[in-house]
């Protein structure tokens, strides 16, 4: 059997597992040393769990705001959670009734993401629907999606609230720690 890295040992699904392992250590930007010789991968970099975190503020209602990175510096990773909060900044120019669940601020935020290598995109739809953060929904995690470290991600935000808002996006993913 092949390489499966301790920090997937515990799938069960263990083709799953070597297959996150392979994602990680055979790219060259993540693992230069030794991408293309499995046998040492055992003994070299290991798999850390990273967050990464965009803040948006948005300050016109009707207003997008869009802005474009490599969450993880160029490396594969292996996003295993998204999550969301949307806060206001000011208060609504309309009366609003008060919140009556966590987060009812989400399904008024829209989110779109779209990647130069075509992979893993979201067409626009409320932030809700993307990062799990629907209200009154239990929390469940994602299925894994592979990104390329090389890729860039555009992420939109649409404002269609009547009020300044302040979104927080996390990504939790795992990526090879060369220690670069």
């Amino acid at each position: 059997m092949s390489y499966i890295d301790p920090s997937f040992a515990h799938i069960d699904d263990k083709e799953l597992a070597v297959a996150y392992t392979h994602w990680l250590y055979s790219d060259p930007n993540s693992n230069p040393s030794s991408w293309d010789k499995p046998e040492l991968w055992k003994t070299g970099p290991k798999v850390k769990f990273i967050k990464r975190v965009i803040n948006m503020s948005i300050l016109n209602a009707g207003a997008d705001l869009t802005i474009t990175r490599q969450l993880f510096g160029g490396k594969n990773a292996v996003v295993f959670n998204r999550q969301a909060t949307v806060k206001l900044t000011t208060a609504p120019a309309f009366p609003n009734p008060p919140l009556r669940i966590p987060n009812e601020h989400s399904s008024y935020v829209t989110y779109q993401q779209v990647s130069d290598d075509g992979q893993n995109n979201v067409e626009e739809t409320t932030i809700e629907n993307v990062f799990g953060t629907i209200p009154g929904q239990p929390f469940t995690l994602d299925p894994p999606q592979l990104w390329w470290g090389n890729a860039e991600k555009t992420y939109t935000l649409g404002n269609d609230f009547g009020a300044d808002i302040t979104a927080n996006l996390v990504w939790t993913a795992a990526i090879l720690d060369t220690a670069r």
